[in-house]
């Protein structure tokens, strides 16, 4: 009888840690897509339209249309949205990473 309560209350911890499992491989697996759908917002949309600015805005400046203030805090725009691709990448990275360690066994192969 008491082996097999034993036998009953391990089946139920494996259960539980089956469940546990699957529901932070989701919350990871989330956590990656979104990261890694940023860092592609940012590499393919968001630092090419700062570039795209910073052209401009060196242009106006060089005309005289804009002062060195304004053309600083473009150039710090860009500067902060190759800073947020890069962040957004890691974070993917990480979320490789720390999905394989929850799995057990590499992502690619």
């Amino acid at each position: 009888m008491r082996a097999k309560a034993s036998l009953a209350a391990a089946r139920s911890d494996q259960a539980l840690d089956k469940i546990q499992t699957a529901a932070a491989v989701a919350t990871l697996y989330r956590s990656a897509q979104f990261a890694y759908e940023s860092a592609i917002l940012y590499r393919d949309s968001l630092v090419p339209l700062a570039r795209q600015n910073l052209r401009v805005a060196l242009t106006s400046y060089q005309g005289g249309k804009i002062d060195f203030v304004t053309l600083s805090s473009v150039v710090q725009r860009l500067y902060a949205a190759r800073v947020s691709y890069l962040q957004a990448a890691n974070q993917f990275l990480a979320g490789e990473v720390s999905l394989e360690q929850a799995i057990g066994a590499p992502l690619h192969q």
